[in-house]
């Protein structure tokens, strides 16, 4: 979307998006409260530009946020019911940045409280849960 290019709803959920679970080495995972909703939770979510690269988007967010991670898993790209890809990226190594952190909101949960947050609607967003839900059966693969 170019700057000052008028926008609306439409324009926004036809935006290519990129979602990340973001966990740190002690199994914690990174969540966001919705401003609409106190209540309900949302991983990192960066819109994309067109022929954006996914991965430099969710670092430099990530960065932003005083956070950076050296190792990242890709779980897959789908396209959204407006046709628009979606792509689900995944790390556990997430660690305080050089620079100065800016949480905008973000903090830190349990890995148990990321699960009840999916099973309770507190997470109901449906880019956030089927990136959470890969994450996590990945890590229980891992764990077999």
């Amino acid at each position: 979307m170019a700057v000052g290019q008028n926008f609306d709803d439409n324009n926004l959920t036809q935006m290519e998006r990129v979602h990340a679970l973001v966990m740190d080495c002690e199994g914690r995972a990174l969540v966001k409260e919705r401003q609409a909703s106190p209540l309900q939770l949302s991983i990192l979510s960066v819109p994309l530009e067109q022929g954006g690269d996914p991965m430099s988007a969710v670092k430099d967010e990530l960065l932003a946020l005083g956070y950076e991670s050296p190792k990242w898993v890709y779980l897959g790209t789908y396209t959204t019911c407006h046709g628009q890809p979606t792509h689900f990226l995944f790390t556990q190594h997430a660690q305080l940045a050089p620079s100065p952190p800016s949480h905008n909101g973000y903090h830190w949960v349990e890995k148990r409280d990321l699960h009840y947050a999916l099973l309770d609607g507190r997470i109901n967003q449906l880019g956030d849960i089927t990136n959470i839900t890969l994450a996590l059966y990945l890590l229980d693969r891992q764990s077999e």
